[in-house]
């Protein structure tokens, strides 16, 4: 299973830099852990995709844990930036999409909760369609 605490001791880091994760699209300082941080930040006026190397097998998940610093997408499946299946935060609300060939499509309803530090969100994935 892979894993990474985005521990950071020195200076800011890319995150396509650390071992097991490789830029998909993009600019790879676009999304980073700030110098002696534990967080993931991004330049939000940009649309760059970092992406996992291993992803083990198509049944697997994603967690984070809410900084509560802002809006933000994970993924769960990432082929590229216009394939892929995650959620996103807007801050007042959760939501999860897919996006296949450019075109996203939102999955269920919007859960209209804002978001707090500390809040846990997991989405899982199984089988591979």
């Amino acid at each position: 299973m892979f894993t990474d605490d985005f521990l950071n001791a020195g200076a800011q880091q890319n995150l396509s830099s650390r071992s097991g994760w490789s830029l998909a699209d993009g600019t790879a300082s676009d999304i980073y852990i700030p110098a002696a941080g534990s967080t993931l930040d991004y330049v939000s006026t940009t649309d760059t995709s970092v992406r996992c190397t291993d992803q083990g097998s198509a049944d697997h998940y994603t967690e984070v844990v809410w900084s509560g610093n802002g809006s933000g997408f994970m993924c769960i499946r990432h082929t590229d930036s216009n394939n892929l299946i995650g959620f996103r935060n807007t801050g007042s609300a959760w939501q999860v999409y897919k996006r296949v060939a450019g075109t996203f499509t939102q999955l269920g309803s919007t859960y209209a909760v804002a978001s707090s530090p500390g809040d846990v969100a997991r989405l899982s994935a199984t089988g591979d369609t």
